[in-house]
């Protein structure tokens, strides 16, 4: 990411920046918010995880040749290291960030992290995961015969800068947790309380970053 940046002076900007917006959002938080920021950050190191592990399993289905699994698993990797940095985003509430559309999410990701004079990551996030996206749903729902893309470079090598992407974006999400726990540290909310009143608020808020709801079956299912 310094590399990204150019310079000293660029990372101090960058960093100087989001300390602000950091501090902005966090001098309203409650005890619940509070908590449930601290959730979030889990939740992100998780997805970095996740985004590793698909990338690393694209790679491992590939040498057995079945595409449809390998480009499956190659664009939920992006979705996830995306995600990683976006559920720290000082501006998106719970409900955008668990419920982020995947197109919102590229549009945002590159929007506030690859684009202007500010931008840390050097890849056109919103080709990469159109391109990503179409040759996913092209081998689910087409399942060609032979490879038509080999004439196509752009297509062609979409697959081959995912690793960059994914390693980037874990490094970003890596700075803006230690952002979270400065600003945190300084402003006395590095931790919470959750109150009695705010269990179930807290209890719901756990499930829609962790879980995931059944209607039909009426079921919260939650690793334990």
């Amino acid at each position: 990411l310094n590399i990204n940046l150019g310079s000293p002076a660029a990372c101090k900007s960058y960093h100087d920046t989001w300390m602000k917006r950091y501090s902005s959002a966090m001098a309203s938080w409650t005890e619940l918010d509070t908590a449930i920021w601290g959730v979030r950050c889990r939740q992100s190191l998780k997805l970095a995880f996740s985004a590793t592990f698909f990338a690393l399993s694209a790679d491992a289905v590939a040498q057995s040749r079945i595409k449809a699994g390998e480009f499956y698993l190659a664009y939920y990797s992006m979705l996830h290291a995306m995600w990683a940095v976006l559920y720290l985003h000082p501006d998106q509430s719970l409900a955008n960030v668990t419920s982020i559309t995947h197109s919102n999410m590229a549009n945002l990701y590159h929007s506030e992290f690859a684009s202007g004079r500010s931008r840390v990551i050097v890849e056109d996030v919103k080709a990469l995961a159109e391109d990503l996206r179409f040759l996913r749903e092209y081998y689910s729902y087409r399942m060609p015969l032979n490879s038509p893309f080999k004439t196509i470079p752009e297509l062609s090598v979409s697959y081959s800068r995912l690793g960059g992407f994914v390693k980037q974006s874990i490094q970003l999400a890596n700075l803006h947790s230690h952002i979270i726990r400065k600003v945190g540290e300084r402003i006395g909310k590095a931790g919470a309380s959750v109150s009695t009143a705010d269990r179930d608020a807290f209890g719901d808020a756990f499930l829609a970053i962790n879980g995931k709801r059944h209607e039909l079956r009426n079921l919260n299912l939650l690793d334990d």
